[in-house]
């Protein structure tokens, strides 16, 4: 099951960097249910779905979703935080 993680793209800003890093998770993505698919002889489509039923959220992150943790993390206001693990899963993960 992959992660609905995109990677961060560093240098980059504004509207054509969130294409980017859109595309790159969607490329990333593809890849996985593609291969997925060819293994089981299933559809990109289905694979999907697969991936979606077991998120109690019922669907796969958004990037602004994990982008936002993440600059929380990193922000003054998260200075006290450590040793944290944060699923960002849409409660996918049902214990740590």
């Amino acid at each position: 099951m992959p992660c609905a993680s995109t990677p961060i793209v560093s240098g980059r800003t504004g509207s054509a960097g969130g294409e980017l890093r859109r595309a790159l998770g969607a490329e990333r993505l593809e890849g996985l249910a593609d291969a997925r698919a060819a293994k089981t002889g299933k559809t990109r489509e289905q694979v999907y779905k697969e991936y979606e039923s077991v998120i109690p959220e019922g669907r796969l992150a958004e990037p602004e979703e994990i982008a936002a943790a993440i600059a929380f993390l990193a922000s003054p206001e998260a200075a006290y935080i450590r040793g944290v693990s944060l699923q960002v899963d849409g409660g996918r993960m049902k214990s740590i």
